[in-house]
């Protein structure tokens, strides 16, 4: 059986091309930038709250739909993440450095919610927005100094 000289370039150039996409995905894990974490909840949470005040802040008069887009955008963005901290099921001071703050990280995104859910109604959102702030200084309140992770005992 013979095989026709196009597919045998066709078969080169796909084994050529996946050669080269697997050199690239080898160089990019060489390559790739150290992650790091948050090293407490209050690094999340205060890493987070002045970008959720910028966003909040724009409701609290006249707003566009361009504002409320970009809102819903940071929200589902820092929302997961603040799920983390609000709805974990444990705690260790120790191990994360700050204190508990889920009950009131758990307010944050339920002032959060009340916001978003108003203005995408097209409501006046000046009170939630002030409810955001709140809870947000009372997050900053307790996060104060408690940033990073305790020295560890050796």
């Amino acid at each position: 059986m013979r095989v026709a000289p196009e597919v045998t370039v066709s078969t080169c150039q796909r084994l050529t091309t996946g050669v080269a996409g697997l050199a690239l995905v080898i160089a990019a894990v060489v390559c790739a930038p150290v992650a790091s974490a948050y090293d407490s909840w209050c690094d999340l949470i205060e890493t987070h709250s002045p970008g959720i005040a910028i966003a909040s802040e724009k409701m609290r008069g006249d707003y566009s739909p361009r504002d409320v887009d970009r809102l819903v955008d940071y929200y589902g963005k820092v929302i997961p993440q603040l799920n983390t901290v609000g709805y974990a099921t444990f705690w260790y001071p120790n191990v994360w450095g700050s204190p508990d703050i889920r009950p009131q990280t758990r307010d944050l995104m339920a002032a959060m919610f009340d916001l978003q859910s108003t203005v995408l109604d097209g409501a006046p959102a000046a009170s939630q927005v002030q409810t955001v702030d709140d809870t947000i200084a009372v997050l900053h309140g307790e996060c104060a100094g408690k940033r990073g992770l305790p020295p560890r005992d050796i």
